[in-house]
């Protein structure tokens, strides 16, 4: 059975297109090669792929689920929009994530800084667990955002991309503009700092 992906509409009207079973095996600079030169399908294979990490990304970074999920939809469309752009000695995902950044900051600009958070949200976007196991689980999750909400951005960011978003130091380093040893420091950094205000917050 084929996936599918959302078209290129608004919100109110996303048209299904279904993904090559033969495109699920390229490469992200692959796909990202085709989609710059005009095979939208392979635009469509990245989004499958890359969907819901971008809204967990996002929402790690805001704590809200509706601006994280706007920011994953408004991100696929400029990596359309610029897919011209898009160097090929540079990983996928650094370029992708590079964009979202910088689109999470129009975003702040646009809204204002409004980080209230929506911890009693389902926004594990996953598959349903038995209830009790999904209660304690969200404790453990809400109690996780809100140490992650208290750390200083460029430790929370970087800690968010290699643990989170699986990337390698290297890979981080390229989307944040700085060195693989540099996140090497950041990221002990922040581990240690998480901790602590993980205990803090979880004693309250």
């Amino acid at each position: 059975m084929p996936s599918y992906s959302f078209g290129k509409k608004n919100k109110q009207d996303r048209s299904l297109r279904p993904v090559s079973n033969a495109l699920e095996e390229w490469s992200d600079e692959q796909l990202m090669q085709g989609l710059s030169g005009g095979r939208l399908a392979c635009g469509a294979a990245l989004f499958e792929r890359y969907h819901r990490p971008l809204i967990n990304y996002f929402y790690r970074l805001c704590s809200r689920v509706d601006w994280s999920e706007d920011l994953g939809q408004i991100t696929f469309e400029r990596i359309i929009r610029y897919r011209h752009t898009y160097r090929v000695d540079l990983p996928f995902r650094a370029w992708m994530y590079q964009i979202a950044r910088s689109q999470l900051a129009d975003y702040y600009k646009r809204h204002g800084r409004e980080m209230t958070g929506i911890y009693g949200e389902d926004h594990r976007f996953g598959q349903e667990a038995p209830v009790s196991r999904q209660m304690e689980s969200r404790e453990q999750e809400d109690t996780l955002q809100k140490a992650l909400a208290a750390l200083p951005s460029e430790y929370r960011e970087v800690l968010i991309l290699t643990r989170y978003q699986g990337m390698k130091y290297q890979e981080a380093g390229q989307t944040l503009g700085i060195s693989e040893g540099a996140v090497k420091v950041k990221v002990h950094r922040a581990i240690q700092q998480l901790k602590v205000l993980y205990f803090k917050f979880d004693q309250e």
